[in-house]
């Protein structure tokens, strides 16, 4: 066992078959054909680290013994007696000595339930150089900030391919800027990589992606290797299990229905709008996204007047960049002081954005995926859900991003929030065709609604809020 892989060094021929097809993950590209992406590699005879406990498991379960040597040096032991971690809350204060004591793996924690926190702490116990990793620039920052405020350590920062001179003990990094770099094998980006002896990863359902997964490999002398998320698995691609892959199995979870009742995050009112389509004779979704969702009048005049009518700061979430404009323009016609952010606007622009809101300069942000993570908005009371897609992902982090129940400051500003959704139904339709009486069928555009509306229905309802209809 190393850092990164494990090497089979001895095994016999039925043993590594069957490490091979267990190590197999279904290829969720591909409609028609079975594949799978390998995550045992067959000429150098090993496996990513993270799964080994995985492998020796099931192989135990299927008779095989597995001998490991651990080939690997712990920089450092992690010590709790010279650490001030008065700070921490009664779970976060669990999860940290979870993540002491497991070494790696993963910590499932809710979006506004802290995770910040708790990668300040584990730096502060685990006395080693640190690289902390996220994908957004505003996340970068706002852990840097938080490890500042709580261990009196200033990480450095790499963003836009910008590095330090010096590194100190901590480094907050993009994920896009150092992937970049060792790609082009800037000796800046593989210093400061390598250099680390424990790495984290905020928001790790990202590391899937091949060029996210280029830097984990490339952190070769990372001990102790953790990724923070609220939806670690929940991936459309079914390539969850790169993220065990990279940092291990779940070392810590916490249900969103408990730090609901514990007081640490604020209790949500979800309500669903039932809206009726007519079919729609397009072949393909985005057709029908475009035709239903976008340029739907009846729909986004309901999304205008929930607007006018919710309580205020409110976010309208969406997909589709003229959707966002839409809202916004309806939205100023009725009155309504809004403004729409989204990927082309640099962060400064993003933080004013946010200031304005805060301060009651308007009343409504209509945003796309650029505000899904990283975004701290505790005034925020409700949400609209504008967008009628399915992914967990972004229903889980949008929600998050009203559910903080404390500021800044540490202040209790809100106990409840809102979240408006549409419960998008079909025509009705179930029919069947003439040349068959046995088999039934629906207009695509109809099921695809309803599906999506159903599953963010069900996200709602397992992040423990309550959801009602009108």
């Amino acid at each position: 066992m190393g850092n990164v892989n494990v090497k089979v060094v001895s095994a016999t021929v039925d043993e590594l078959a069957w490490l091979q097809h267990f190590l197999g993950v279904p290829d969720a590209n591909t409609k028609f054909v079975a594949k799978s992406v390998p995550l045992f590699n067959s000429m150098y005879s090993t496996f990513p680290s993270g799964l080994l406990s995985m492998v020796q498991d099931e192989a135990k379960s299927q008779g095989f013994k597995v001998d490991v040597l651990d080939r690997r040096v712990r920089p450092c032991i992690p010590n709790f007696r010279d650490a001030d971690l008065a700070w921490l809350s009664g779970f976060q204060d669990d999860a940290v000595e979870a993540g002491a004591l497991a070494e790696r793996g993963v910590f499932d924690c809710p979006t506004a339930s802290g995770k910040g926190e708790i990668i300040a702490a584990l730096t502060a116990v685990i006395d080693c150089p640190w690289l902390i990793l996220a994908h957004r620039s505003s996340i970068v920052e706002e852990l840097a900030n938080r490890i500042e405020l709580r261990t009196g350590e200033r990480p450095a920062t790499v963003t836009a391919n910008s590095y330090p001179r010096v590194l100190p003990r901590i480094t907050v990094a993009m994920l896009q800027t150092l992937s970049a770099g060792l790609k082009a094998k800037d000796k800046r980006a593989e210093f400061v990589v390598t250099n680390a002896r424990a790495v984290g990863c905020d928001e790790a359902h990202v590391l899937p992606a091949i060029t996210f997964s280029r830097v984990m490999r490339a952190a070769k002398n990372a001990y102790y290797r953790f990724g923070f998320s609220g939806t670690p698995y929940a991936r459309g691609d079914k390539r969850g299990i790169i993220v065990v892959a990279h940092v291990g199995p779940t070392i810590y979870k916490i249900e969103n229905s408990v730090l609901i009742a514990e007081g640490h995050v604020a209790r949500g009112f979800i309500r669903m709008k039932q809206f009726m389509h007519t079919p729609s004779t397009l072949a393909t979704w985005d057709a029908v996204y475009e035709e239903k969702i976008v340029r739907n009048a009846a729909r986004n005049a309901l999304i205008v007047d929930l607007a006018a009518q919710a309580q205020k700061p409110a976010m309208i979430s969406v997909h589709s960049l003229a959707h966002g404009h839409a809202l916004v323009e309806a939205l100023q016609a009725r009155g309504v002081a809004s403004t729409f952010v989204y990927g082309k606007r640099t962060p400064q622009q993003r933080e004013a954005e946010v200031r304005r809101l805060e301060h009651g300069d308007i009343d409504v942000i209509v945003c796309n995926e650029v505000f899904q993570e990283g975004v701290n908005i505790p005034t925020l009371t409700t949400l609209i859900n504008a967008s009628a897609r399915k992914a967990v992902i972004p229903v889980a982090q949008f929600t998050g991003r009203v559910a903080r129940r404390r500021g800044r400051d540490g202040a209790v500003v809100k106990d409840e929030f809102f979240v408006y959704d549409f419960l998008d139904r079909g025509c009705g339709c179930y029919f069947r065709r003439k040349d068959s009486d046995e088999r039934w069928f629906r207009h695509r555009s109809c099921r695809w609604l309803e599906t999506h509306a159903d599953e963010r229905q069900s996200t709602y309802t397992a992040l423990g809020h309550s959801v009602s209809y009108f």
